[in-house]
């Protein structure tokens, strides 16, 4: 559905005897990608803009967005309140899942059949396929819209968005892999609306 509020710096989104310090905020205005046109998975990124300033803290840090139009690495961390499993509930802790990026040729043999979703397959500069070859891990319903991330090789404590979690086929399946929307493809389209360039 459609964001109402974010919730940042929190652990647990039912307990507030930890030691975090979450700040809720109202969606002040979502911006979609003009070229995003459900049910395609096609562009599916967008920008939502608080109703007043995050506050930084040893919970909350800003990400660096991954720019390089190569992808350097072979492992990433995706983090997210959904399901824990395909037929599960989602989680009340933030959860973290270090998964393996896949060729485009196993995640096109994984998604052929998916025509509604992804009508021209699956678009390389636009689109980029994680999960797990040995392991039931992965991203599920409710984790749509969350990081998938790697530690910045600049700035210590740092991370960079090298995707954002789109389209599943199923969760926690090995060897089907999530597709994710590829950051660095649309850092233009970002930076045009944050900067206004």
């Amino acid at each position: 559905g459609e964001p109402k509020f974010v919730l940042i710096g929190d652990l647990n989104i039912n307990r507030t005897d930890d030691d975090a310090r979450p700040q809720l905020f109202n969606v002040k205005e979502k911006i979609y990608h003009p070229n995003y046109r459900p049910p395609s998975s096609y562009n599916d990124i967008a920008l939502i803009k608080l109703d007043k300033p995050a506050i930084l803290n040893t919970y909350v840090r800003p990400a660096c967005l991954y720019t390089d139009p190569e992808i350097r690495t072979t492992k990433a961390l995706a983090t997210g309140w959904g399901k824990i499993g395909f037929t599960k509930a989602t989680s009340p802790d933030l959860l973290k899942v270090a998964l393996e990026i896949f060729t485009y040729d196993r995640c096109r043999q994984a998604y052929k059949n998916l025509q509604l979703k992804l009508p021209n397959g699956i678009q390389e500069r636009s689109q980029v396929c994680w999960g797990s070859q040995t392991e039931e891990k992965d991203t599920c319903r409710g984790d749509s819209g969350g990081p998938l991330q790697i530690g910045s090789k600049n700035i210590y404590c740092m991370y960079e968005i090298i995707g954002i979690t789109s389209l599943g086929k199923a969760c926690g399946f090995v060897n089907i892999p999530a597709i994710y929307t590829r950051v660095s493809y649309f850092v233009g389209w970002i930076e045009s609306v944050v900067w206004g360039t």
